[in-house]
């Protein structure tokens, strides 16, 4: 993982906190995912390496309230996907099960619940991913199949959904962070909403019209990330519908 200056990833972390206290309104249901999307914008751009990529939904419940019925609920996602490697976590404050699947075309796919005490309330997180490295075309094919069935029998409800993807830019032009940033927000019908700018990183919330899916009460749809070692060196991005949520 690429490291981010300390203000950027103050930014980003107070925008995912929003995020955890408003929710917002994705569904899976629409004619292409983010992650499609923000990958064939990215591929026309020649300079640009794709390096790592992800889709996580996260579902809020209240209805998982005793050990019980979160042993219960595992159990039942258990037996939905017998490929998966199960691992437990019985902790003091918390109840925690993880599930992994290794595919051979480098995508990973993994399951996580934790249910825990918050302001006197049980509440618990339910949380799928899938993730990948470049980017092959066979992914959205995978991706349109896969995902949704994923969705549906694993939620409750309707979960929230984010994608992010990050990579490289080779910049032989050396362009200065703003003017990269600019191309790409041009490269995404986007236009800025709110910003930060230091000497070798800049991070930016837009509104792009290609997502419909937008934090609660903004126009923020896309968050897009860049930073450079200095000069002459590439410059790494990370972009994000709505929000960035790769940990840095």
């Amino acid at each position: 993982m690429y490291k981010w200056n300390n203000k950027m990833l103050t930014y980003i972390l107070f925008i995912s906190l929003l995020v955890m206290v408003w929710g917002n309104s994705t569904t899976v249901a629409k004619d292409q995912l983010d992650i499609v999307t923000i990958a064939e914008h990215l591929e026309k751009e020649e300079n640009v390496s794709i390096e790592e990529w992800s889709v996580f939904a996260r579902e809020v419940n209240n209805e998982i309230a005793t050990k019980e019925e979160f042993e219960r609920k595992v159990h039942t996602l258990k037996q939905k996907y017998p490929d998966f490697q199960w691992s437990f976590f019985d902790e003091d404050d918390a109840w925690k099960a993880e599930a992994t699947f290794s595919h051979e075309s480098h995508l990973t796919e993994s399951i996580r619940m934790v249910t825990t005490k918050e302001h006197a309330n049980i509440v618990t997180y339910i949380i799928y991913e899938v993730k990948g490295y470049k980017w092959d075309k066979g992914y959205p094919h995978f991706l349109i199949t896969t995902l949704e069935h994923r969705m549906n029998g694993i939620f409750m409800d309707t979960p929230s959904v984010f994608a992010c993807m990050e990579g490289y830019i080779s910049d032989n032009m050396n362009s200065a962070l703003p003017a990269q940033m600019e191309k790409l927000l041009q490269r995404f019908n986007a236009s800025e909403i709110e910003g930060v700018e230091d000497e070798n990183f800049v991070s930016t919330s837009a509104h792009s019209t290609l997502f419909t899916q937008s934090l609660k009460n903004t126009k923020i749809n896309m968050q897009l990330g860049l930073r450079t070692d200095g000069l002459g060196a590439r410059t790494s991005f990370v972009i994000g519908t709505p929000i960035i949520t790769f940990e840095y």
